[in-house]
């Protein structure tokens, strides 16, 4: 429904928007929990998000612009960047469990 979808976008965008300006490096904005690294308006950044947002995980989302030096030094070349606890586990959330926070 249109109503979701611009909820969702928005959701994205805020989440962006609070760490697009944040001073935490690389290291350690991966270093614990998932992080997401996902380009604006991106259907396969927003599905990522949608996916961990319906499952109740507790996550955090950043421009992969600003980091694409350290994620394609990592072999990450596409959004979305996904990472759990300082490790690099692809461009697809995976179907494993997550603790809710």
């Amino acid at each position: 429904d249109e109503s979701q979808k611009g909820t969702k976008q928005e959701t994205e965008q805020e989440l962006h928007q609070e760490l697009a300006g944040a001073s935490e490096g690389f290291d350690a904005l991966t270093s614990s929990g998932v992080v997401l690294f996902t380009h604006p308006g991106c259907p396969f950044s927003q599905a990522a998000v949608d996916k961990l947002l319906e499952r109740g995980v507790s996550f955090k989302v950043a421009c992969f612009d600003q980091f694409s030096t350290q994620l394609k030094s990592a072999g990450s070349t596409v959004s979305p960047s996904v990472w759990i606890s300082g490790r690099y586990v692809g461009n697809q959330v995976p179907d494993t469990s997550f603790s809710k926070p």
